[in-house]
């Protein structure tokens, strides 16, 4: 049998009626999390292994263990995630359900400012990267009614170029700021309102749902990219 239907009534009212419960999970998880990475030896060498695990290990420490540690709470978290999202639905086909939501995962990490090759980000990032892909993702399902999920995944692979783009940028150019001061706000939302107008009229159809989906996924990666500015600008401030 591919379908499995949650019969315990207890499981499936804790996602659809008690919608609370998972909220609590997530920002227990998300504090948790936090601790672990910002505040803990372990959490520090997490970020040094991702950053250079060869450099990590000849320091001496135990990336092996470390990795053990990632995959296990990786696991633990997608698991969880997974038992929810089945009560909530109150079927599961483990043949199908949770495809592509690995590109979303990776794409909130990469928005949020992680970078893919490790050593880089923080978990109030991934929550912000988290809320704008949600957003995006709504969105653009409201905007096309018929196949959404295929604008969806064209959506987020496309916040995934240009977050891994920016990210690059940002490395090259060290600690120069692309968006300073308030002409720099004013400069995000002239961008995005520009690219969505380009879009719109070189799009042969649908321009308007075409050119606000272009405009609204630069709009989130540029804000994305002031935000975490204006962070890091605080955070040397503070230091």
């Amino acid at each position: 049998q591919s379908t499995i239907t949650i019969a315990d009534e207890t499981l499936t009212s804790i996602s659809q009626q008690q919608w609370w419960v998972p909220c609590v999970i997530w920002i227990v998880l998300c504090v948790a999390l936090w601790i672990l990475l910002s505040r803990t030896v372990v959490g520090r060498h997490l970020y040094a292994m991702g950053g250079n695990e060869e450099a990590a290990r000849l320091s001496g420490i135990r990336t092996d263990r470390l990795k053990w540690l990632a995959y296990c709470l990786g696991s633990m978290t997608a698991g969880l995630a997974g038992v929810l999202y089945a009560c909530y639905i109150g079927t599961t086909s483990p043949s199908t359900d949770g495809m592509g939501y690995e590109l979303n995962a990776i794409a909130a990490a990469v928005v949020g400012g992680c970078s893919l090759t490790g050593g880089v980000g923080t978990v109030g990032g991934v929550i912000l990267g988290t809320l704008f892909l949600r957003l995006v993702i709504d969105s653009v399902a409201k905007l096309f009614k018929s196949q959404p999920d295929l604008f969806e995944g064209l959506v987020v692979g496309m916040l995934v170029v240009l977050a891994v783009a920016f990210n690059e940028l940002r490395g090259s150019g060290a600690k120069k700021k692309f968006f300073p001061g308030t002409l720099g706000w004013l400069t995000v939302f002239i961008l995005a309102g520009l690219i969505g107008v380009i879009t719109s009229v070189t799009s042969s159809e649908d321009k308007l749902r075409t050119g606000a989906i272009a405009g609204l996924a630069v709009l989130v990666i540029l804000l994305a990219k002031a935000i975490a500015e204006r962070l890091r600008e605080r955070a040397e401030r503070a230091a």
